[in-house]
């Protein structure tokens, strides 16, 4: 309602045989303060359909460990911390809406994207197939194609995305803080030649991705935004980028090369470190060996 009272509200602050207790943050009687609770939800819960909803608040789910479907509206905007923590069976997410929304939705960190722990997540589509509360959803599959009507792709975005393959279309100018964050089968990523920032720990934990081209337009790498990539073996960097952070290569165990379409003096600027001994840089004036 107004005052956006949580999820636990309509069952209570009581413990009761077959509850489960979940802390949740939400304004009371006043938007001005936020107040913190524990309410009891059915530790059994396995569907929810969300209507008529802005903001999903702080562990609005958390611990509902049984939660298998849910159904999230187009207008959600926000979604708060932790917001699904520990729902370690999630299996099925219906999103109302298009892509280019769940793209602009703000995630209050990584438990707070459904992906997290989703098997599948659906989004609605009149040509779509897979049919759930007399609606019709497409599925996310394999690729993950982000269309050029999105420009800026949000922090935590795609977190947990079990596909891959990402395409980032030729509209999109900039990858938020951790927007693919965790997503561990992604073994191919295209950047769009528009991007001209890397967020930082935008491409975290991409434990499978085995290669990156990183275009001309991308002007800053984020601190972290390749770290722990640890299959990682090549990286070709644009001649426009102008900074590095701290660990964006941080643990990519496995790098041999990187190509740098600029000059030894300008990547020696970057002050980049945490590379593996022996990785090679190859400059357009001469190489540089790690360690070497």
């Amino acid at each position: 309602d107004t005052y956006q009272y949580p999820f636990g509200y309509i069952f209570g602050t009581d413990s009761y045989t077959g509850g489960t207790g979940t802390m949740q943050s939400y304004y009371g009687s006043s938007t001005s303060n936020t107040t913190v609770s524990y309410y009891y939800i059915p530790a059994t819960l396995k569907e929810v359909i969300i209507t008529n909803c802005e903001y999903i608040q702080y562990e609005a789910f958390g611990n509902c460990s049984s939660l298998t479907n849910i159904e999230i509206p187009n207008s959600v905007t926000s979604i708060g911390s932790s917001a699904f923590y520990n729902c370690s069976k999630l299996q099925n997410v219906y999103y109302d809406g298009t892509l280019k929304q769940w793209a602009g939705i703000t995630f209050g960190n990584e438990l707070a994207n459904p992906m997290q722990y989703a098997t599948n997540i659906y989004f609605l589509d009149e040509n779509g197939d897979i049919e759930y509360n007399d609606k019709k959803y497409s599925k996310l599959g394999n690729e993950l194609v982000i269309p050029d009507t999105i420009s800026v792709i949000k922090s935590y975005a795609f977190e947990g995305y079990n596909g891959t393959t990402i395409e980032i279309g030729n509209s999109v100018t900039s990858i938020g803080f951790a927007a693919f964050y965790n997503c561990s089968k992604i073994t191919t990523i295209e950047i769009g030649n528009s991007v001209t920032s890397i967020g930082d720990f935008a491409f975290y934990e991409c434990g499978s991705l085995t290669s990156i081209v990183i275009p001309n337009s991308v002007t800053s790498i984020g601190k972290g935004a390749f770290c722990e990539c640890s299959s990682l073996t090549s990286i070709e960097i644009g001649n426009s980028v102008t900074s590095i952070g701290e660990g964006a290569f941080y643990n990519c165990s496995s790098l041999q090369e990187i190509t740098f379409n600029g000059n030894s003096d300008q990547w020696i600027a970057f002050n980049v470190s945490d590379l593996p001994a022996n990785v090679v840089i190859h400059c357009l004036d001469k190489d540089i060996v790690i360690g070497g």
